[in-house]
């Protein structure tokens, strides 16, 4: 893969590529930024996959020092991972005065269910109705 001045404008795939491809030659590339600029427009939704992905894209980078399953590097770039979506998950409860567990199951449910395709939108009051609807699944939960 021939060098990019613009590696910023590459769609997610193509910029992954030249990442793995480049990062050692390309020396007016800011690794650090390319990479970020790759998970902004990667976009995994979900902190597991988020950690599954680093660990590949380290594993590609660095051929001689992989990260294995389960390691403890492997649990390091998960936690990280884990941590950045429970900060989201935090900021959003707290704007609106919620608790971030039962904002975090609402809408995780409501993904699961819509699984397949885009998901139907949701309305503030249909997101209550479900926000509480966890809220008393997870108390009636905690008295058995």
């Amino acid at each position: 893969m021939r060098r990019v001045k613009e590696y910023h404008k590459l769609p997610a795939p193509k910029l992954r590529r030249y990442i793995i491809a480049n990062w050692l030659a390309d020396e007016e590339m800011d690794v650090c930024d390319a990479i970020h600029y790759y998970y902004e427009k990667a976009r995994p939704r979900d902190w597991c996959d988020v950690g599954t992905d680093a660990v590949d894209l380290w594993n590609r980078m660095f051929k001689g020092n992989r990260i294995g399953d389960y390691s403890p590097s492997y649990g390091v770039i998960n936690g990280c991972a884990a941590a950045a979506a429970a900060g989201v998950w935090d900021t959003v409860a707290e704007a609106f005065g919620l608790e971030s567990e039962y904002v975090q199951l609402t809408l995780a449910h409501w993904y699961e269910q819509n699984w397949e395709g885009e998901p139907p939108k949701l309305t503030w009051d249909e997101f209550m109705k479900l926000y509480e609807i966890e809220k008393a699944e997870l108390w009636k939960e905690g008295d058995e």
